[in-house]
């Protein structure tokens, strides 16, 4: 059967379902977007968290070697018994600020993996804490004035206008 569209309705649901599908278009990828940028993210706070760790084993280090002097000034009556005791628990609370960050590293690359849809037992990312030739990335500078028209490239901004389009055609059919 043909319909005449002399008021223009069965325009205008086409034109709804147009704008309908393509802020559907523009949802997904607003969730891809989102979905790249928790991931960045993650990355980013694993690789801060191995350099935390790398100063933090220095400190490890560095709190072992005063607990050994402690010790030794102590053994030869140079030093207090408090000195001895308060340099031990330096060392350990040291070592146990490294299990923390080793901890939450260990969540982060759990969180990687489920991110990027690995296993989590089988997702592994290297340690930069005891590579050589560490992470050396800045971040880019981005330019004061940018136009806006890049507001336009949003998935969010686009969503919300195609949106409207179909809002605006549901109108057009009410009329």
């Amino acid at each position: 059967s043909y319909e005449v569209d002399l008021w223009g309705r069965v325009r205008r649901g086409f034109e709804s379902a147009r704008a309908e599908a393509a802020a559907s278009a523009a949802a997904f990828h607003n969730l891809l977007l989102t979905l790249q940028a928790d991931v960045a993210q993650n990355y980013f706070r694993l690789r801060a968290i191995d350099e935390e760790i790398v100063v933090l084993r220095r400190a490890v280090a560095l709190r072992r070697e005063q607990a050994d002097i402690m010790r030794t000034r102590f053994d030869i009556g140079l030093g207090g018994e408090l000195d001895v005791a308060r340099a031990e628990t330096e060392l350990a609370t040291a070592e146990g600020d490294v299990a923390a960050l080793l901890r939450n590293r260990a969540e982060l690359e759990n969180a990687l993996a489920i991110l990027v849809g690995e296993a989590p037992s089988s997702f592994t990312l290297a340690s930069q804490a005891d590579a050589t030739n560490r992470w050396a990335i800045k971040p880019p500078t981005i330019p004061a004035g940018l136009p806006s028209q890049l507001l336009e490239r949003r998935p969010d901004i686009a969503e919300a206008e195609r949106q409207l389009a179909a809002d605006n055609a549901r109108i057009g059919i009410a009329k």
